[in-house]
């Protein structure tokens, strides 16, 4: 195998970074073009974090500090949170830069060295999350950000080095315990799903001082968060991991595991990772075989906690095969090539994933040329150059049952609508949801409660997915509420109004907590406005007593 030269690798992979992130500075700002209730979502927690709230104890929320720390970072240098967000994504890159040169020129061929380097560099800097859609959006910008992360550091874990150094492995060692200290302050799943083949891979290639530097260096980042964030923070942090892991609202965000594996539009890559396993084991090379069977389970894990299960890792795979190249006259029992057959899983590799890795890699251009006429700021207050397209945020449309009552399709559905208005404080909420223009609804739904004199100040609550209202409302969020709702009523106990939308984002939400907040006992809801948008109350908290009183007088009425 040829070794590429260091320095021309570095220049490509240096002039990748400043073309991918060159162009996402350049327009001055983040341009959006769906996902709008996510985008609301990453707001509400960048503007609570800078208010200082601290993340876990006052906002729940499974995704690690390392997601929006870096972006508020940069932005208390007077810098707007959507370049601040480009500006990361930048550091991010030339972080990996110095790995990535080092992967290619002391493991890959000049062709995989290129190839890994770009594609890691672009998902980095990418302005898409993956799938087929070319509209921008910085939704889960942690998934990209975990998978530059992480197959850096499979990378240096799992491919065998043409000439193993000491002075190497404790470099490496020491790049992929940061990394994988960074993936559990960032995704936990990724950590979950990488640490065995990271460890494994060390072990097979004998390098037992890079593991026990990589232990040190994770343990040190975990020693500098914990001097940072207080010893309270990791018990906050695992509490919100466990409400996500066992909440019946949301446990994955797309397709079963299963489905994932056997589904028809997943076999073929269930196919092409099983095959590359078998033509690595039959053309010699037994330990490559272990550790890409090794890698398999967190591959499919991690893809089935993303949104999208876009397979990633199929790149990883490609590069894999690449550093693994059976010999030219090698051949199995059949007479095949194995040389030829590990070509053509590349190849069927790189087919199944060209259309995501294709919108990852010509995201920063698409996004260039918008055109940011047609657009306008999800939240002035919070952040001017994070900015929706208008054709979603100023149209509104919703989704609402028309099978009940004097319809006339009683009879024709199986699951017709509840014979009673679902009801709260005497105000009817009708079964509707927003489709599009929830920015718009979030803009009226805050001004609207801005003018009510009592909420001022007070510590709002949202029954829905998404609760950033209280930003333009001049309002606080409950300490310990949920910028996305994952289930039960977390910070209620904090609230002094209550928000409930009559057509919100996610209408199983609203109803979910809908029945929640109607079994509280302790609590006493005095409604103060009602629009054909929402219904707000004011929370007042009851003894046991008053409560089961309040609860008999309530049954009385209804």
């Amino acid at each position: 195998m040829k070794q590429i030269n260091s320095i021309l690798l570095f220049t490509i992979l240096f002039a990748a970074t400043i073309v991918f992130s060159g162009l996402t500075l350049a327009k001055g700002g983040m341009y959006l073009g769906k996902h709008e209730s996510d985008i609301l979502h990453l707001l509400d927690i960048l503007q609570r974090l800078r208010l200082g709230g601290e993340i876990h104890t006052d906002i729940q929320t499974p995704i690690g500090v390392f997601a929006f720390a870096p972006v508020l970072w940069v932005a208390n240098f007077d810098v707007g949170f959507g370049m601040s967000f480009a500006i990361v994504q930048l550091g991010l890159a030339l972080c990996l830069l110095p790995a990535l040169v080092w992967i290619g020129v002391s493991r890959l061929g000049p062709v995989g060295a290129v190839f890994f380097g770009v594609s890691i560099l672009a998902i980095a800097t990418s302005m898409v999350g993956g799938q087929t859609d070319t509209s921008s959006s910085i939704s889960v910008h942690y998934n990209r950000w975990a998978w530059a992360l992480a197959l850096t550091g499979l990378a240096l874990a799992v491919l065998m080095p043409r000439i193993p150094s000491p002075r190497a492995s404790m470099f490496e060692g020491a790049v992929i315990g940061v990394i994988m200290a960074v993936l559990a302050l960032l995704k936990v799943t990724f950590f979950l799903g990488f640490a065995i083949p990271v460890v494994v891979g060390l072990l097979l290639h004998k390098n037992k001082k890079g593991l026990g530097v990589a232990i040190l260096a994770g343990l040190g980042v975990v020693a500098a968060t914990t001097l940072m964030m207080g010893a309270t923070f990791w018990g906050a942090y695992f509490d919100d991991l466990m409400r996500v892991a066992t909440s019946k609202n949301r446990p994955f965000p797309g397709e079963s595991l299963m489905t994932l594996v056997t589904a028809p539009q997943y076999l073929a890559t269930s196919i092409v990772a099983f095959i590359a396993c078998v033509t690595l084991r039959q053309s010699g090379q037994g330990k490559a075989a272990l550790l890409l069977l090794i890698c398999l389970p967190g591959f499919y894990y991690i893809t089935f906690q993303n949104f999208g299960n876009d397979p990633i890792w199929l790149i990883f795979l490609m590069v894999f095969l690449m550093a693994n190249r059976p010999d030219r006259d090698l051949r199995n029992g059949m007479g095949w090539s194995m040389r030829g057959v590990a070509a053509i899983m590349s190849g069927a590799a790189l087919a199944i994933v060209a259309p995501v890795y294709l919108n990852i890699l010509t995201s920063s251009l698409h996004h260039y040329a918008v055109n940011t006429a047609s657009y306008a700021p999800f939240l002035p207050i919070v952040a001017a150059d994070i900015q929706t397209a208008n054709i979603r945020s100023q149209s509104v449309s919703t989704l609402q049952r028309e099978d009940g009552g004097a319809s006339g399709l009683e009879g024709f559905v199986s699951e017709p609508l509840e014979k009673e208005p679902r009801m709260l404080g005497g105000i009817v909420f009708p079964e509707c949801q927003n489709q599009t223009g929830v920015v718009a609804t979030v803009h009226a739904i805050s001004g609207a409660i801005s003018q009510i004199i009592p909420a001022k100040g007070g510590a709002l609550y949202v029954a829905d997915v998404i609760s950033a209202h209280w930003i333009e409302a001049g309002m606080t969020p409950a300490k310990g509420s949920a910028p996305w709702y994952y289930g039960g009523l977390p910070g209620f106990e904090n609230a002094e109004f209550l928000l409930v939308p009559k057509c919100p984002a996610l209408l199983s939400v609203r109803n979910a907590m809908l029945a929640e907040i109607q079994a509280h006992e302790k609590v006493l809801l005095t409604p103060l406005d009602e629009t054909p948008l929402y219904g707000f109350f004011r929370i007042d908290v009851l003894d046991v007593e008053k409560s089961s009183k309040y609860e008999v007088e309530r049954e009385q009425k209804s």
